[in-house]
């Protein structure tokens, strides 16, 4: 998966990146917040903040859904140009144009969650 920052959906992001990828940026917004040091830096990017949450959204979704063993599919909460029924397979499903996201070196006696067809009332 893929960490760069996408400068067409994301472009006070990409302003204040400087070189770092999205975990980089979430990071720096994250101390600009809780530790400001000069109060008008993230004033200087309209809708950084903004950006920041959506991203923070995928990661979170991302995360919860591996550490589960989800396998099927997910609308990407950061990616405001999809509808609802716009999902893609998890970024470490087989058969996702995603590259495979590591997986945690634990025993896990959870199942693997099965996939959701489309067509069913769960979908």
């Amino acid at each position: 998966m893929s960490t760069d920052i996408d400068p067409v959906w994301f472009p006070a992001m990409a302003g204040f990146a400087a070189g770092g990828d999205g975990p980089d940026v979430v990071t720096r917004v994250r101390n600009h917040l809780v530790h400001p040091q000069s109060p008008d830096e993230l004033d200087r990017h309209p809708g950084l903040v903004q950006e920041v949450r959506l991203l923070q959204r995928r990661y979170l979704t991302l995360l919860v859904l591996h550490d589960i063993g989800y396998g099927g599919y997910v609308v990407d909460p950061a990616d405001r140009t999809v509808m609802d029924l716009d999902a893609r397979p998890v970024p470490w499903q087989a058969g996702s144009d995603q590259p495979p996201m590591p997986v945690a070196d634990r025993d896990d006696p959870r199942p693997a969650a099965t996939p959701v067809p489309f067509n069913s009332p769960l979908g």
